[in-house]
């Protein structure tokens, strides 16, 4: 935080006026994007099966051409989430799981609506930490889900997003996020 706090008051030392904005529903971003994320994802890569898109890996039927081709073209990760996006678009859990996801994320949408009535850019940092080393969080993926908390929300109501390098922490690159209100009006 130290790095993106210098940011910020540069940013005020060159004129540019900071005011903190309310977005009450940002706090539910992270649980709703790891439902609709996965769903899409789960939904976009069924047609992978080895048949007609993606890798073919193996012969014989096609329920074992798709076994095999989809083993071994996603990872652990991808995995991961299309199993969650498949379980959260289930009969019987699309309303409790994705609707409900799609209703805050909604909510979401609207606080940016508001707060680009009220200022030109939003900035924030891109994520809770620095980079992690290669290798170094591969055993613990909730660390590496909880790390996407601050990319989650911005792109949602359609809003453009970039990132910016303000330095550097333990030889990682350091930055910060700005999105502009273009999208929303502005």
């Amino acid at each position: 935080m130290t790095r993106f706090t210098e940011a910020v008051e540069l940013l005020e030392a060159l004129g540019a006026k900071v005011t903190e904005v309310s977005c009450p529903h940002f706090k539910y971003a992270l649980p709703a994007y790891y439902l609709i994320a996965p769903s899409e994802a789960s939904s976009n890569l069924a047609r992978f099966d080895g048949m007609r898109y993606g890798l073919r890996v193996g012969g014989g039927s096609a329920e074992d051409v798709m076994a095999a081709s989809r083993a071994a073209g996603f990872g652990a990760e991808v995995k991961r989430r299309i199993t969650l996006g498949t379980y959260a678009l289930s009969s019987g859990y699309y309303d409790a799981y994705y609707g409900k996801a799609q209703q805050v994320r909604t909510l979401i949408i609207r606080d940016f609506e508001a707060a680009f009535a009220q200022v030109d850019v939003l900035i924030s940092p891109p994520t809770p930490t620095t980079a992690f080393d290669i290798g170094e969080r591969a055993d613990d993926p909730s660390r590496c889900t909880w790390r996407t908390c601050a990319r989650s929300r911005p792109t949602w109501p359609g809003t453009r997003r970039s990132r910016c390098r303000s330095g550097s922490r333990r030889g990682q690159p350091a930055g910060r996020p700005a999105g502009d209100g273009a999208a929303a009006g502005r």
